[in-house]
């Protein structure tokens, strides 16, 4: 199933690497998510960091109040990357996992979480071992056609018990405006990003999912990540079994 949009994106993921402070663990917990943060791509995209501790912890409360995750509950996380959203269901005590296509970023991860279940691998690679809940943000993008992200959402749901949760899906009704936004921020984009494309979704795409697996609490709302500049373009669907 890899293909040379995906491997293309792998090399800018392996690019990505941890700090100093990071690797020797000695900053605290504010210290490493802001590490995290920026390492799975959350630096605004131009380069422009807008993105704060306060800002992401919202987005985790967030997607805690939507799917209802209970202290005892388990999370499993497709395109995990270092763990930038698994790290703080962690340090609260939740047992997670996750799976990330660079072996690089898993191997950080697991500096931070060694004893979570992190794997390496395909998004379409996902194991059967059962979680609570399984979700993914920012990476049904990267996926080359419809096809494979059906794949990947159907392997989610098969492995959740309870839940799952799509996050900063690229809303095919606004493909133009933000391509154009996206061009005007960044030097020389057409060279950075050519082989790199995103695949936008209709919402319809989603809620025909949902009516297929019989899900009757489902819901989509606007990405709000306070400081992030593409809130208006992504959108985000949680479903509950």
């Amino acid at each position: 199933m890899i293909n040379k949009q995906m491997n293309n994106w792998k090399k800018i993921w392996n690019n990505r690497n941890v700090s100093e402070l990071l690797e020797k663990n000695k900053g605290g917990h504010d210290d490493l998510l802001s590490e995290l943060i920026k390492i799975n791509g959350f630096d605004g995209g131009s380069g422009k960091s807008g993105i704060t501790i306060e800002a992401w912890m919202n987005y985790i409360s967030y997607i805690k109040n939507n799917l209802d995750i209970k202290d005892n509950d388990t999370l499993f996380e497709v395109g995990c990357g270092c763990g930038a959203v698994l790290y703080p269901f962690y340090i609260t005590g939740h047992k997670v996992g996750g799976i990330d296509y660079s072996d690089k970023l898993i191997q950080q991860a697991e500096a931070i979480m060694p004893d979570a279940g992190l794997l390496y691998g395909e998004a379409s690679e996902i194991n059967d071992i059962k979680y609570d809940f399984v979700i993914s943000n920012s990476i049904f993008f990267y996926f080359s056609n419809y096809d494979y992200s059906s794949i990947v959402i159907n392997k989610m749901f098969e492995k959740a018990r309870k839940g799952i949760a799509v996050l900063d899906v690229p809303d095919l009704r606004l493909k133009e405006q933000c391509e154009n936004e996206r061009r005007q921020q960044v030097d020389n984009y057409n060279e950075k990003y050519m082989g790199l494309d995103h695949l936008y979704y209709p919402k319809k795409w989603f809620l025909d999912f949902a009516e297929e697996k019989n899900c009757t609490v489902f819901t989509i709302t606007q990405q709000n990540i306070t400081g992030y500049g593409y809130n208006k373009y992504r959108f985000n669907c949680f479903i509950q079994k």
